[in-house]
């Protein structure tokens, strides 16, 4: 993302996960290539919606980002 935008590249396009004919506004900055079996099982994952498989995903990147390792279950309970 931050070699695109030094290079003045855009990641806005025609909506292309769903069909937006029907929509006055046809464009956005879809999220493209995204797994959610990196970050679910599959069984659960076809239980949820894609912005859940999304938010599970952006909060592993942060705790792993941020270095946050839990380490016992008193920890667990408390990180939110």
């Amino acid at each position: 993302m931050w070699a695109a935008l030094l290079a003045g590249k855009s990641g806005v396009e025609r909506i292309a996960g769903f069909d937006a004919s029907q929509f006055a506004c046809q464009i956005a900055a879809e999220v493209k290539n995204f797994d959610p079996l990196k970050f679910v099982e599959k069984k659960e994952a076809r239980k949820m919606a894609r912005f859940i498989h999304l938010a599970i995903a952006a909060s592993d990147e942060a705790l792993r980002m941020a270095n946050y390792k839990v380490e016992s279950e008193e920890m667990a309970e408390r990180t939110g």
